[in-house]
């Protein structure tokens, strides 16, 4: 699959090349490139860590899906003298319309959205004044917490922000509070239009989605782990539902909470709960179980209490981001692939019970 898609990208960014030069080389530009030639862009650079490698330690037996290591690129933040924001996507782009890559991370994550062409001619608001200016794009809450709000804190700690922008659109409350929660001391203010503004600062994006570094982990936990005021040990052991979401379904859920109830473990909704309460659930937590989904990313929270993790992936899901925080952070992890039956699925309740009693012999989250 990982040589197709390579192909893949292969043939559109050589198609790209051949239809659309100019715009294909518009992606070209980077930070150096535009400091060589524009270099009055740049007011300033902060390096927030170097280059580093990850490698992630999992039982022999785990298939290759679950990579083994991640190269994670040195990372900064920048303030530039001018920048067009592009609402709907967080981009940055020059004055004179090109795309610095440091806003977006790849190619290959461009690709991912719509037609960019239509940034670079669309007309665009102005804001003229010298205060210092962040942009933050909203997201799903996992991309929204372990990428964004990280970006944001990198930005705060380097830099004195005065204004943090949002777009327009309707924002689900619960990221809104997560805002407000780490801007008390910084205006928030709505983007109605592509904006060009001065003295922007923005935090380069990483040039791939789905891994997160352990800086980052504990950077979130820094700024919003104290708002957790006590434990809550009725949630030691609980299951993250997905009943009312709209994607990732497990057909047999009710069988799966009903199993899980039995044996101890609270029925969790975690969309029901402030951001606050979440903290405060998951950083008690000694064993969590859920179907892939948003709802893991709380798994991040006071990482020195170690925790038991059970992963329920549907069929046609493959993805390891919950995994590579789970062993980052020295938890006991494990997981369970669906059975797709009659064209549904299935998490066979057997399996789940086997997975939880060889869970439950590593007191010490070691396999």
């Amino acid at each position: 699959m990982n040589r197709l898609n390579y192909w893949l990208n292969s043939i559109m960014l050589s198609f790209l090349k051949k239809v659309y030069p100019i715009v294909f080389d518009s992606f070209k530009h980077t930070i150096e490139s535009i400091q060589i030639s524009y270099p009055e862009i740049i007011l300033s650079n902060k390096k927030i860590r170097d280059a580093s490698i990850m490698n992630y330690i999992y039982p022999h037996d785990f298939p290759l899906i679950f990579r083994r290591i991640r190269c994670f690129p040195e990372r900064y933040c920048f303030l530039l003298s001018e920048g067009i924001i592009i609402k709907n996507k967080g981009l940055i782009i020059t004055k004179d319309r090109q795309i610095l890559l440091e806003s977006y991370g790849s190619y290959n994550k461009l690709l991912n959205w719509d037609d960019v062409r239509l940034y670079l001619t669309k007309k665009v608001d102005y804001i003229n004044n010298n205060k210092i200016k962040y942009f933050l794009p909203f997201k799903s809450y996992y991309h929204f917490l372990m990428e964004e709000i990280p970006a944001l804190l990198y930005a705060k700690e380097n830099f004195k922000l005065d204004e943090v922008y949002i777009n327009n659109q309707k924002h689900p409350k619960l990221l809104f509070d997560i805002l407000v929660l780490i801007t008390k001391d910084t205006k928030i203010s709505v983007l109605k239009k592509n904006t060009l503004v001065h003295n922007l600062v923005f935090t380069q994006r990483y040039n791939f989605s789905g891994g997160t570094h352990i800086s980052d982990i504990e950077l979130l936990n820094k700024y919003l782990l104290i708002l957790k005021t006590k434990n809550n040990s009725s949630y030691r052991r609980i299951y993250i539902s997905r009943k009312n979401s709209l994607k990732r379904k497990i057909f047999n859920e009710n069988e799966i909470e009903s199993y899980l109830d039995l044996i101890g473990f609270s029925i969790i909704y975690a969309e029901n709960y402030s951001i606050i309460d979440q903290i405060k659930i998951f950083s008690s937590a000694d064993f969590i179980i859920s179907p892939h989904g948003a709802g893991l990313s709380n798994i991040i929270w006071n990482p020195n209490h170690k925790k038991k993790i059970i992963e329920i992936f549907p069929t046609y899901v493959r993805n390891d981001c919950f995994a590579s925080i789970a062993v980052t952070l020295n938890y006991y992890y494990d997981y369970i692939f669906c059975k797709k039956i009659r064209n549904k699925e299935i998490c066979i309740i057997d399996t789940l019970s086997e997975k939880i009693k060889e869970a439950e012999k590593n007191v010490q989250h070691e396999r």
